[in-house]
């Protein structure tokens, strides 16, 4: 009998060893490196789309709170951004994000985010532009202005979407300014001085050159014919750098 109990206990014993092999393993897989949060930094505002992946609760991406393949058309504000060391040693940008009424919000990988552009200098420059023709003549303005509604942001400046851009505008000014008044000859002028220093050296000097050309016609008390022809020929010139400034301006 004394043989037997001894025999039972030696297979639970074993029995049992082999469990706590099992199960001590399993415990300590589950203790990976947590993230490590490298350095923390403010971004200076933008907003972006989101093209996928998680949003996390924190920078150590401990908890995924949402979907971000489920907010797509979702816009979103970046405002912080947090380089991260990952369990497997290799390091990565998270940015803080959230929507407008901040029912999205979280860390999220920066290559998961899409910039949207803002059009700023786009927006202000035919607002510019649009002031200047409204100080020409109302014949000008009459025929010039309905062109504002039509300029797509995305190619203001281009002329390859004929009429519907600057540099289209910008034609129509010079011709204009050829066959003006005074304001019109202004206007031309006020072009220049608005885009002035916008462009390459070579582009700049020449340009510079031609309203030099038109300052000394009105200090040396040419006619007024004569001034407009200088005026012309600088705002013919400023046609294919306005154009240029699309492949600049992103």
């Amino acid at each position: 009998m004394m043989k037997k109990s001894l025999a039972v206990a030696g297979v639970f014993s074993l029995t049992l060893g082999m469990v706590m092999a099992i199960t001590v393993p399993e415990t300590a897989m589950a203790k990976t490196k947590a993230t490590k949060v490298i350095k923390k930094a403010t971004l200076k505002k933008a907003t972006y789309k989101t093209t996928g992946g998680y949003i996390y609760s924190s920078a150590k991406l401990t908890k995924k709170s949402f979907n971000a393949g489920k907010h797509l058309s979702m816009t979103f504000n970046a405002t912080k951004s947090a380089k991260v060391k990952k369990s497997n040693g290799k390091t990565a940008t998270y940015f803080y994000v959230f929507n407008s009424d901040r029912t999205v919000k979280g860390w999220i990988w920066k290559g998961n985010q899409s910039k949207i552009k803002s059009y700023a200098q786009e927006k202000k420059d035919i607002a510019a532009m649009k002031a200047i023709v409204g100080n020409m003549s109302s014949r000008v303005q009459t025929y010039i202005m309905p062109q504002f509604s039509k300029i797509s942001l995305n190619h203001t400046y281009s002329t390859d979407n004929a009429q519907n851009n600057l540099a289209q505008v910008a034609v129509h000014v010079a011709d204009e300014v050829y066959n003006g008044n005074q304001a019109d000859v202004d206007g031309g002028v006020a072009e220049y001085r608005y885009f002035s220093g916008r462009f390459n050296k070579t582009t700049n000097q020449k340009l510079q050159q031609l309203y030099a050309n038109y300052l000394d016609a009105v200090d040396g008390g040419d006619t007024f014919k004569a001034q407009r022809v200088q005026a012309t020929e600088l705002a013919r010139a400023m046609v294919d750098p306005i154009d240029s400034l699309q492949k600049t301006v992103r």
